[in-house]
This record gives structure tokens, C-alpha cells and sequence, in this order.
């Protein structure tokens, strides 16, 4: 049928994980035309003392798909952040030797952050290149469990 625009529907999620929350922003944009927003927050935790206690990942996981099915989120592309309860974030930014030397140092000290919980910690980061002689990175620090 000539004329006919083809419907395509792209959907976007981000959701961030709080400590008793979850918040959630769904951007979805219809044969490229308008861009919807839609926000949301849910409690996830009910009887869960913690996220790593016994419970919290089955409350956590039960309310991602409480968002999941209210949002129609199938197949969409979804990005998670966790909140400063979670997490630790570093910045370093410098000559390369000193960012080297200050994410070595980081990581070496990584299992000290004893405010997210006892055990072992896994981290993640980022080196990106100012010039030829600095750079800037991220590294951030979670509770692998």
C-alpha cells in the first residue's frame, strides 16, 4: 500500500537500584516521530534486611519483572545503574602514570570499602585518553555477591 509508513516502535529503559526503590525512565519513540517518557518507582524490598540477605534477590528480581511486564519491556534495550548504596565510584584524571598508579592503588584497596558489605569485591572502569600524555578514568567498586 503505497504511502504507508512501516510501524516501528523503539523502546529504551534505565533503571537505577536503590536501596529500598527501584526507579525506572522508559523512553519510547514511535515511527521516528515523538519521544515518550515514562517514570516510575517501585519498592522491590519487603522482607529483605539487605540486597545480599536471603531474600533481596528474589524480591529484586520479582520486581524487575513486575517492570518489565508493566512497561512491556521485552526485547528492549535496558541499562542498570546501581545507587551510592551499592556502589563506589573513583575519578582520576592526569598524566598516564599517575591514573596507572592511582587505579592500581584503587583496586588494591578495593576490598577495604567494608560499607558495601563483607567479602569479596569485583570491580569495573574506564581509561579514556585526553592527549597523547593524560588520560581520565572511572573505576567503580561493587560487592560480588
Amino acid at each position: 500500500m503505497a504511502g504507508k509508513k512501516n510501524d516501528k516502535t523503539v523502546r529504551l529503559a534505565a533503571v537505577e537500584i536503590c536501596h529500598s526503590q527501584l526507579r525506572v525512565a522508559v523512553a519510547t519513540k514511535q515511527d521516528h516521530e515523538t519521544t515518550t517518557v515514562q517514570t516510575r518507582t517501585v519498592q522491590w524490598r519487603q522482607d529483605a534486611s539487605s540486597l545480599i540477605s536471603e531474600n533481596g534477590p528474589t524480591e529484586l528480581a520479582a520486581a524487575l519483572k513486575l517492570l518489565i511486564d508493566d512497561f512491556k519491556l521485552q526485547g528492549a534495550q535496558i541499562h542498570i545503574t546501581l545507587n551510592g548504596d551499592y556502589c563506589v565510584t573513583r575519578v582520576v584524571s592526569g598524566t598516564n602514570e599517575k591514573v596507572k598508579a592511582e587505579l592500581d592503588h584503587l583496586e588494591e584497596r578495593s576490598n577495604l570499602y567494608l560499607s558495601l558489605g563483607h567479602g569479596k569485591k569485583a570491580l569495573g572502569g574506564m581509561i579514556r585518553p585526553i592527549d597523547a600524555r593524560h588520560q581520565h578514568a572511572l573505576l567503580t567498586v561493587v560487592n560480588q555477591q
